[in-house]
């Protein structure tokens, strides 16, 4: 069963322009595409998108996710990327 929805990505991902720019701005969380998702799906979130990531510090992140997490596969993972 799936407990939560984790995103990985640059802007696109972390809502950027949507609030404040600061991390826990709830207005951005609530209102990116992740956001949108969890709350049609009636999942928690959790955001590791940051404006002007690139794939390799997308990759570090979900590194010290998966390795921080108990069960990783009881969470749903996007990964979001502006251009292929």
């Amino acid at each position: 069963m799936i407990k939560s929805i984790v995103g990985f990505g640059d802007s696109w991902m972390y809502g950027n322009e949507i609030g404040s720019v600061l991390p826990g701005d709830p207005t951005r969380l609530s209102n990116c595409i992740l956001g949108q998702l969890g709350a049609n799906l009636n999942l928690p979130t959790e955001n590791f998108g940051r404006p002007g990531s690139a794939l390799t510090s997308m990759l570090w992140e979900f590194s010290r996710w998966a390795q921080a997490v108990d069960k990783p596969t009881e969470h749903l993972v996007i990964v979001m990327l502006t251009y292929d």
